[in-house]
Formats: C-alpha cells, sequence, structure tokens
C-alpha cells in the first residue's frame, strides 16, 4: 500500500502504511518486517535519508538472509 500512495504523490500516507507495516509484522512475522522495513528504505531514498534508507536496508537484508 505504502508504494501506491508513494506513486500517488501521498508521500507522508506512504511512510506511515510503511511503519504500520513493519509494526504489526513485529518480530511475529520477521520476513514480513523486513519486507516493510526494506519498503522504508526506498521511500527513504526517495527522500534523500540516506542514513534512515541504510539502517533499513541492513535490517532488511539480515532478515532476508536468515530465511
Amino acid at each position: 500500500m505504502s508504494v501506491f500512495e508513494y506513486y500517488n504523490v501521498r508521500h507522508p500516507m506512504a511512510e506511515v502504511y510503511a511503519q504500520r507495516a513493519a509494526d504489526i509484522a513485529g518480530s511475529a512475522f520477521e520476513l514480513a518486517y523486513g519486507e516493510a522495513r526494506v519498503t522504508r528504505a526506498y521511500l527513504a531514498i526517495q527522500r534523500s535519508d540516506y542514513q534512515f534508507a541504510l539502517q533499513c536496508a541492513v535490517e532488511g537484508h539480515q532478515i532476508a538472509e536468515r530465511q
């Protein structure tokens, strides 16, 4: 949902949906949480927040490696 919001030029809602997905997934659904974090990384890159993007991407990558 967050990527659709992003491309519909509703960037703040895209961030909200991506964070909600991560919050809902939490540790119970680790792969879904990793996907949400990678989505947050993508959105952060689009707004030039490279430090946050790297943090999210690294966390998502670590989760993917454990699967």
